[in-house]
């Protein structure tokens, strides 16, 4: 019983670090992202404020993009879509594997199950057995006497 706690306790390490990974993945999503708007902000004006209060109503225009900074974007936009495509393979490994523990778990408590009562059977067995062994050594002893007397 104590190898089934202990094989349980090692059991769940691995499945708290598999639970981890998804959350460093969106950290890494959210960082890249965060990144991404602030480089695009500070190539932009100073303060959004200043620029408003000398012209209130103009519209920004467009600022001249480089192929580089294209690339650069398109690159991103496909790494976030390998990365988000990567989280949801995790996650359906991570379902597959919640689905086959809980499999386990119930196969576990079923076959404990069948195993107290093949336990609670041989002891049973084992009382009924004491019982004939009990009947039989008491009921060869008065025969013996029995025999050893003689008839009167």
């Amino acid at each position: 019983m104590s190898d089934l706690s202990n094989r349980n306790q090692n059991d769940s390490a691995p499945a708290r670090s598999r639970g981890v990974l998804p959350w460093i993945v969106v950290l890494v999503l959210v960082a890249i992202a965060g990144a991404f708007l602030w480089a695009n902000n500070r190539n932009g004006s100073d303060s959004p404020h200043q620029v408003a209060a000398v012209q209130p109503k103009a519209e920004p225009s467009p600022a001249p993009v480089s192929d580089e900074t294209r690339q650069a974007v398109t690159a991103l936009q496909q790494n976030v879509k390998d990365l988000q495509q990567n989280v949801k393979g995790l996650q359906d490994a991570q379902q597959r594997a919640a689905d086959q523990i809980s499999d386990l778990r119930r196969q576990l408590a079923t076959e404990q199950g069948d195993r107290k009562l093949l336990s609670d059977q041989v002891g049973a067995l084992s009382a009924r057995m004491d019982n004939l062994a009990n009947a039989q050594a008491t009921g060869s002893t008065p025969q013996a006497a029995k025999k050893k007397r003689g008839p009167r």
